[in-house]
């Protein structure tokens, strides 16, 4: 019986000690449920932080993407503005050139009409002397022209005058001659 008390014992101690470890491995198994459970929130809090962060990628590639569209068109867009430049700056210089040629052309044009002024002015003095010699020339015509008259008229008395006086001197002739006559036949009445 003392063996079995002492197997008791021994076995009591044993349970004891068993429970005790037992006790320690709950007590470490719940303290590695713990770690698990605080792992796994670690774990699922990364995976959010990852998707996230995926998400992220994803928002940063579409916008690094639209980036690279928007350089690809601005590059496009840089490469049309400058060969529009170059073809602006052909047209400025070719406007430029008929700019100055045109420029050259109204300077000619300006020197033409200034001589086109003066002899327009030359010729409007010419016409303005014209008509004042012109009316000078009315005036005297106009005085010619009533002297005209007043000598056709003088030549119409005149004229007159001289067939008055040769009928006169016709009839002064006339009796001339018939008292010639007249002195003849009286001389011979006087000889006979």
């Amino acid at each position: 019986m003392q063996a079995v008390k002492s197997k008791m014992a021994a076995l009591k101690a044993k349970l004891t000690e068993a429970e005790r470890a037992a006790n320690g491995a709950e007590e470490a198994l719940r303290e590695t449920n713990m770690k698990a459970n605080e792992a796994e929130s670690k774990a699922a809090e990364l995976n959010n932080q990852l998707s996230e962060m995926e998400d992220k990628l994803d928002q940063e590639e579409s916008k690094h993407l639209e980036y690279v569209q928007r350089l690809s068109a601005a590059e496009k867009n840089s490469d049309e503005n400058e060969r529009a430049r170059k073809i602006l700056e052909n047209r400025g210089q070719s406007d430029h050139d008929k700019v100055e040629r045109l420029a050259s052309e109204l300077d000619e044009a300006r020197s033409s009409t200034q001589e086109m002024m003066m002899n327009y002015e030359e010729t409007t003095n010419q016409i303005h002397e014209l008509e004042e010699e012109l009316d000078e020339t009315k005036h005297k015509h106009d005085a010619a022209e009533t002297r005209v008259k007043e000598l056709e008229t003088e030549v119409t008395q005149v004229g007159n005058n001289l067939r008055s006086m040769e009928k006169n001197q016709n009839l002064a002739l006339s009796r001339a001659e018939h008292a010639h006559v007249r002195i003849e036949e009286l001389e011979e009445l006087l000889q006979g």
